[in-house]
């Protein structure tokens, strides 16, 4: 009885109190767009030199990248093979595995084409098969 005269007439107050708000928001989410269009799987061999082709492109039939994305090439290969990059009939010098970054560039349509020459550095004249990985490797341009 006492603890309670004592809360009464102590000017602290206990409660609590809970509102639940509903927010809405207009923000709008741009697009980043990088589509890879590329050949068919090929097979290499030690016999012949090949050639690969592929486009990276910013757009999609009507839709553009809203951003800026940058990107390069990542080439995993072996001893065996010299590998030779050409962007847009030029050919581009890869530091280790990996190119320099190339930019694409938001709201405008680009197509970057590329080929690949795989040349086998084998003397001997005994068929190698082998595999070679290429990625395009991208993120969008910081602000």
């Amino acid at each position: 009885m006492i603890t309670i005269i004592i809360v009464l007439f102590s000017r602290c107050c206990f409660g609590k109190y809970f509102k639940e708000v509903l927010l809405e928001s207009d923000n709008i989410v741009s697009k980043a767009i990088i589509l890879i269009e590329n050949d068919p799987t090929i097979y290499i061999n030690s016999i012949e030199n090949r050639t690969y082709n592929f486009k990276v492109k910013n757009y999609d039939n009507d839709e553009i990248s809203e951003v800026d994305i940058e990107y390069y090439i990542r080439i995993f290969e072996n001893s065996i093979t010299m590998i030779k990059i050409y962007k847009n009939g030029q050919e581009i010098v890869k530091e280790g595995n990996e190119t320099d970054k190339f930019l694409l560039s938001k709201n405008i349509k680009q197509e970057d084409d590329f080929r690949i020459e795989i040349i086998f550095l084998n003397e001997d004249d005994q068929e190698i098969i082998d595999q070679i990985d290429i990625r395009v490797c991208y993120e969008q341009k910081n602000i």
